[in-house]
């Protein structure tokens, strides 16, 4: 898979994407664990079933001793057979004489392939061809060994040892050893010193022969449908499975001797020599439980020593974008040198942006004050030219030359108190078109009569325009003012002014007045004023509308309200 597509989807945040590197990363290791543990598992298991079996062959040790010499005595018996095959009589004598010096024995005889039980120790000629099991015993010519809870010649149980004899190279039947089951010594000091619950002995066809602690005689403790011929075997083996009483138990299997006699032993499922044979959960879940923890540690140090101090440097950089204060919160020795460099760019980057914004701050107050000082040196020479004006309609005799002189007069002082106004706002790139138009209108009306101020209504709303439409919008309602008062009648004529925005982006200003009632005075009003004002409105990026109607004469303009857009300069 392309870099660039396992980074889309793997998670978007650090402490995701770092834990998704490593689980990559970890995955051979983790494959190793599992396998190693796995083969560990194995060897502790196989190590466990082998003390299982030392410890089984321990506790039947005597038993097995027992049987092993009863077994050599039958094989040497067998040979008296073949001596004595022609003197019943010596052969009967040799027996009971071998059963009275080996009182481990109760009886010993030779039996023939038909059933007859001769040159016995004692119940000579015992036709036995009817017992159970008499016909594989024959078919078999091996050693068996068996329980008889009741034989003939004795009312007590015992146990049958049997082997096979030749006369002249050829099968003649087997020599039979009884070993009273009460005498066999089973030997109990192993089960005390161990949690071994029983001992079982029982033979290649499945017949149990005995116990150390005689608890199986209601086979509560022996595995649940299990066929113990089926679990006779060469090899010795451990397994976990349920007791007929419904508990799990650890039985262990091991040949006394081999394809005759098996022993095995009965553990509870928490013993501490036999817990390993089990499938242990916990070592499957080991690989897991180290990957966990190496992911865990892992990323407790990447979250120490890398995402925390990042996470600090960015809150740092967002406390400054908004507070443009520089902390002192950490302690850079405590960090990597990576991040150390990374804190201290950081920090001479914002100094740097500190003492630039101060240089810009310090620019900008300074451009600010020399902006309104030419605004109020502009605002004192266009005063200085209105007295001037004054002075000479002082002296003019023509009326018509002081109606012009009057006229400019007006205008300049319309210059002056838009220049004041400017000079005057703390935000020179915003002006409130709305209080600069007020003051115009204040100061046209201020050297006319009181009724000229009474007829004239005003409705201003705020707009904020940038100085290059506020200047020309205040010429044009000045010189809309101005004709409108000029040439509506008087007393009764009503002039109204009217400013605001229309909708989003864009504002219309509008003047309205009476008409006079000759026409020629009318046509008068389309004069020079007229001129002014159609200049202001393409200034303004509007066109003038001009409507007359039922005696009302109206000018109007709508314009978008424009951003400041500077003098491209040739230098």
């Amino acid at each position: 898979m392309p870099w660039k597509s396992l980074s889309q989807i793997l998670p978007s945040g650090l402490a995701a994407r770092i834990i998704a590197f490593l689980s990559i990363a970890l995955v051979p290791i983790g494959i190793i664990s599992f396998v190693q543990t796995a083969q560990l598992a194995k060897e502790t298991r196989l190590r466990s079933q082998l003390d299982l079996v030392a410890l089984t062959e321990t506790a039947a040790s005597s038993e097995r001793a027992a049987i092993v010499r009863a077994g050599g005595a039958a094989l040497a018996l067998g040979a008296a057979g073949g001596v004595f095959r022609d003197d019943m009589a010596a052969c009967r004598a040799y027996m009971a004489e071998f059963v009275r010096k080996n009182p481990a024995y109760s009886f010993v005889g030779l039996l023939t392939p038909e059933g007859t039980m001769r040159c016995a120790s004692r119940a000579n000629d015992m036709d036995l061809s009817g017992e159970e099991g008499f016909a594989d015993l024959m078919g078999a010519a091996q050693s068996d060994i068996h329980i008889d809870p009741r034989t003939p010649v004795s009312d007590r149980p015992v146990i049958v040892v049997s082997e096979p004899y030749q006369v002249d190279g050829a099968f003649a039947g087997y020599v039979s050893l009884s070993l009273p089951a009460a005498n066999l010594s089973f030997d109990r000091s192993v089960l005390a010193q161990t949690d071994m619950e029983d001992l079982v002995l029982f033979s290649k066809r499945g017949q149990i022969l005995g116990s150390h602690m005689g608890r199986i005689e209601d086979g509560g403790l022996l595995p649940q449908d299990a066929d113990l011929a089926q679990l006779a075997s060469a090899q010795s083996f451990s397994f976990a499975k349920t007791s007929a009483d419904g508990t799990e138990r650890i039985f262990t299997v091991t040949p006394l001797v081999p394809d005759v006699v098996y022993a095995m032993s009965i553990w509870p499922r928490r013993s501490t020599a036999a817990q390993a044979v089990a499938i242990n959960g916990f070592a499957g879940l080991l690989p897991l439980a180290m990957w966990g923890a190496s992911v865990l540690v892992a990323f407790l140090a990447v979250n120490r020593l890398v995402i925390r101090p990042i996470r600090l440097l960015g809150r740092r950089m967002g406390r400054f974008a908004l507070t443009r204060n520089i902390s002192t919160q950490w302690v850079t020795a405590s960090l990597s040198q990576e991040l150390q460099d990374m804190e201290t760019a950081f920090v001479q980057m914002a100094e740097s942006i500190l003492q630039d914004e101060a240089a810009q701050e310090d620019a900008l107050r300074e451009k600010s004050i020399l902006l309104k000082e030419v605004h109020h040196r502009v605002k004192n020479n266009l005063q200085l030219i209105s007295s001037i004006m004054n002075m000479q309609i002082r002296r003019s005799d023509e009326a018509e030359t002081r109606a012009v002189l009057m006229g400019l007069q007006d205008r300049v002082r319309t210059l002056a108190t838009i220049y004041r106004q400017l000079y005057q706002t703390e935000d020179l790139g915003h002006v409130d078109a709305a209080h600069l138009l007020g003051d115009v209108v204040s100061e046209i009306l201020q050297p006319r009569r009181d009724a000229a101020r009474s007829r004239t209504y005003v409705e201003l709303n705020p707009v904020e325009l940038y100085p290059d439409q506020a200047v020309p919008l205040s010429l044009f309602v000045a010189e809309a003012l101005s004709n409108a008062l000029r040439f509506s009648p008087a007393p009764e004529g009503r002039v109204e002014l009217r400013f605001g925005p229309v909708d989003e982006g864009h504002a219309r200003v509008e003047l309205c007045n009476d008409l006079p009632p000759d026409c020629a005075a009318a046509e008068a009003c389309d004069g020079l004023g007229t001129r002014l004002m159609r200049a202001f409105a393409m200034q303004l990026g509007g066109e003038l509308e001009t409507t007359r109607s039922d005696g009302r004469h109206s000018v109007a303009v709508t314009f978008a309200i424009t951003d400041f857009k500077p003098e491209i300069v040739d230098y």
